[in-house]
């Protein structure tokens, strides 16, 4: 998998430092969920950084204990979802 970006000039600068956010960290988590992929290659481009400094890849391995946890997180959320489905379903009034 790859997950590309092309930042803003002081995110690109905290990707050079190595950082991964972690809203970034949970949809490479969610796609290794859905995909089943061993890992996922974040690439971040700034086209105005001088060169060798344009461009970042970094491997993100797949973590079983963190896409388990993604899997019960999910798995949790669709069951408040049918819950709620039901309940609607079940007001007076409903069609």
């Amino acid at each position: 998998l790859i997950e590309c970006k092309c930042p803003e000039p002081a995110a690109h600068c905290e990707y050079l430092a190595g950082k991964i956010p972690g809203d970034y960290m949970a949809q490479i988590v969610h796609a290794l969920w859905l995909t089943g992929a061993g890992y996922c290659d974040f690439i971040s481009y700034q086209p105005f950084f001088p060169d060798g400094k344009k461009l970042v890849v970094k491997r993100v391995e797949r973590d079983d204990a963190a896409v388990a946890a993604h899997d019960k997180a999910v798995r949790g959320f669709l069951e408040d979802v049918d819950r709620e489905i039901e309940r609607i379903g079940s007001l007076k009034g409903a069609a």
